[in-house]
C-alpha cells in the first residue's frame, strides 16, 4: 500500500505500490504507482507519476512522468562521487497541457503545450571499468509550445517553445566531456542542437538559437544562430555566430571553422578547413573556403576567398576573387581577380588630394622627388594631347607633334 496518501475526490484515480506521501486533488483517471512517493497530481484526466518520486502534475489530459524500474551503480553525470542510484524520473513536474511526457528523465520540467517530451532510456556504456549513464537527460525544461523535444544525453537543455524544436545527444559517450549540455532553443520551428562528436578533449554544448525556423547547430559548441531560416553551423566549428538571413553555413562535415562569424545575407559560407576568425557580414552567395585565418567579406554578391594565407578582405562589390596563397590582399569595385600579395586592387581610384607613394610608380622612384604623384608621372604608350601651354623652359628629348 501506500502511506499518509490522500485522494481528495475525481472518478477512477488511484495511489498504489509504495508512493508514500502522495496527493491526487480530484479529475478522472489520473495515477500515481510504483514508487512514486512525494508525488502529486491536481486534477485533470488521465494524468500519470509512476517511478518518479517527488514529481508534480498540475492539471491537463494525458501527461506522464515515467521512469524504469531498477538501480544502476552509474555516477551521477553532475557530481561523479555519487551513484545515480536509479532510473526513475524522480524530481520533476509538468504543470499543465496535453499529451506532454518525461520519460527516465530526472529533475525536468515541462511548462505546458501539446505532445512535448524529455526522453532518455537505461542505456549505459563501460568506460575504464565505469558504467557511465549514456541516454538520459537531466535537469532541462520545456516551458511550452506543441512537439518540441530533448532527448537522450542532454544536461541543462532548454527549449522556450515553438513547434518541432529539438535538442539531442546522438550515440553512446565514452567520456562526460561528450555529453551534450547547457543549450537553448528559444523558439521558432523546427530548429535543432545536436551532438554526436566523439572528442573526449572538448565539452559538447553550450550552443543557442534564438529563433526562426530549420536552423541547426549540428556538434557544434559555444556555438549561436540567432534567427533567420536554414542556417547551419556544422561538426567540430565552435565558438562561432549567425545573426539572421537565409541559408549561411559554418563549417562543413569534413571541414572545421572557429570563431568565424556570419551576420545575414543569403548562401554565403565559411567552410575552408582550419579557417578560423572569420568573416563575412551580409550579401548573397559570398564564401570564404580557403584555410587561412582573419579573412573578411563585407557584402556583395558572388565573393570569393579561397587564399591559403591570411588578412584579405573583399570591401564589396561582385565576382571578386583572392586565391592561391596570397596574403594582406584587398579588393574594392567589381570582377577583380587579385594576383599579387599585399596589394590593393581597385577599377579607378579618384583623389581629391595628394596621393603620397613610398615606393615606385610605373617602375619611377617618386619618393626621391618629393613623395607626391603629381610631380612624376612616366607613361609606357604614346598619347595624345590637345593644347599644351608651357609656362617655363621645358626640355625634351623627342618632338612634339
Amino acid at each position: 500500500g501506500s502511506d499518509f496518501s490522500s485522494i481528495l475526490s475525481g472518478v477512477s484515480c488511484s495511489i498504489d505500490s509504495h508512493s508514500d506521501r502522495s496527493f491526487i486533488g480530484a479529475g478522472s483517471g489520473s495515477k500515481i504507482i510504483s514508487s512514486s512517493n512525494h508525488s502529486f497530481v491536481g486534477t485533470g484526466i488521465n494524468n500519470t507519476i509512476k517511478f518518479a518520486s517527488s514529481s508534480f502534475i498540475g492539471a491537463g489530459i494525458d501527461n506522464t512522468i515515467e521512469g524504469t524500474l531498477g538501480n544502476t551503480t552509474a555516477p551521477d553525470p553532475l557530481d561523479i562521487s555519487i551513484s545515480l542510484g536509479n532510473f526513475s524520473s524522480r524530481d520533476s513536474g509538468i504543470v499543465s497541457g496535453r499529451e506532454n511526457k518525461i520519460l527516465n528523465a530526472r529533475t525536468s520540467f515541462i511548462g505546458g503545450g501539446t505532445e512535448n517530451i524529455i526522453s532518455g532510456s537505461t542505456q549505459l556504456v563501460d568506460f575504464s571499468s565505469t558504467d557511465y549513464l549514456s541516454d538520459s537527460p537531466g535537469f532541462s525544461v520545456i516551458v511550452g509550445g506543441s512537439e518540441n523535444k530533448i532527448k537522450n544525453l542532454s544536461y541543462g537543455a532548454f527549449i522556450g517553445g515553438g513547434y518541432d524544436n529539438e535538442i539531442r545527444r546522438d550515440g553512446p559517450v565514452s567520456n562526460l566531456l561528450q555529453y551534450n549540455i547547457f543549450s537553448a532553443i528559444v523558439g521558432g520551428s523546427s530548429n535543432k542542437i545536436t551532438n554526436s562528436n566523439s572528442d573526449s578533449s572538448f565539452p559538447m554544448g553550450f550552443g543557442f538559437i534564438g529563433g526562426g525556423s530549420n536552423n541547426w547547430l549540428s556538434g557544434s559548441s559555444y556555438s549561436t544562430i540567432v534567427g533567420g531560416a536554414s542556417h547551419r553551423i556544422n561538426q567540430d566549428s565552435k565558438y562561432n555566430f549567425i545573426g539572421g538571413g537565409n541559408a549561411n553555413y559554418i563549417g562543413s562535415s569534413t571541414t572545421e571553422n572557429d570563431y568565424c562569424f556570419i551576420g545575414g545575407g543569403r548562401f554565403n559560407e565559411i567552410t575552408g578547413n582550419g579557417g578560423d576568425y572569420s568573416v563575412i557580414v551580409g550579401g548573397d552567395d559570398n564564401t570564404i573556403t580557403g584555410t587561412g585565418d582573419w579573412n573578411f567579406i563585407g557584402g556583395g554578391e558572388d565573393n570569393v576567398i579561397s587564399s591559403t594565407g591570411n588578412f584579405n578582405v573583399i570591401l564589396g562589390g561582385e565576382a571578386n576573387t583572392i586565391g592561391s596563397s596570397y596574403t594582406d590582399t584587398f579588393i574594392i569595385g567589381s570582377g577583380i581577380t587579385a594576383n599579387a600579395s599585399n596589394t590593393t586592387f581597385v577599377e579607378g581610384l579618384n583623389a581629391s588630394g595628394n596621393i603620397i607613394v613610398g615606393g615606385t610608380v610605373d617602375g619611377v622612384d617618386v619618393a626621391t622627388i618629393g613623395g607626391y604623384l603629381n610631380q612624376a608621372v612616366k607613361t609606357t604608350s604614346s598619347p595624345t594631347f590637345a593644347d599644351i601651354t608651357i609656362s617655363d623652359l621645358g626640355t625634351f628629348a623627342g618632338g612634339i607633334n
